[in-house]
């Protein structure tokens, strides 16, 4: 994606969404990471928005404001940073009807019942969601709890 800056009598400048993205990072420091970055033209402002760990203090992120400003100034524009701490992110949840595995499940359920039959699909369906559910409940604390046990177990018989 390109971005205009500016224009004159012999053409535009436009400038890289991605390069400009590569170049705040590689002035970044250690546990800071550049979420986004915009360029609003009408007044020629490059805005960043930086994530940064937990446990950073309060003047490595106004030395890197310092650092990051000073330098895009001395290219010829202006420069807004906006800070977020890792836990003020949110987490950007599908919902159910969005998520690629309701379209891929509703997909194969339909073209299952039109080319096995409603029997056999539906004992696909059973088998598949067994599965699924054998797999959640052993990604559960009991289930890897159970897990353990069994590998335990296992090993005392061949020990």
């Amino acid at each position: 994606m390109y971005l205009k800056w500016m224009d004159n009598g012999k053409g535009y400048v436009w400038l890289s969404k991605p390069g400009l993205r590569d170049f705040v990072e590689s002035r970044l420091y250690q546990g800071v990471i550049c979420r986004d970055v915009d360029f609003v033209g009408e007044r020629n402002q490059l805005v960043v928005s930086l994530v940064m760990e937990e446990g950073s203090f309060y003047l490595d992120r106004l030395r890197l404001a310092e650092d990051l400003s000073k330098t895009v100034r001395s290219m010829g524009m202006d420069v807004l940073i906006s800070w977020k701490q890792e836990e003020e992110l949110e987490k950007e949840e599908l919902s159910f009807f969005e998520r690629p595995i309701f379209w891929g499940g509703l997909t194969s359920a339909i073209y299952a019942a039109f080319s096995m039959g409603f029997r056999k699909t539906l004992l696909c369906v059973v088998v598949g969601a067994s599965v699924y559910g054998a797999m959640s409940f052993l990604h559960s604390e009991s289930g890897r709890t159970l897990k353990e046990d069994l590998l335990n177990f296992i090993k005392e018989i061949l020990d």
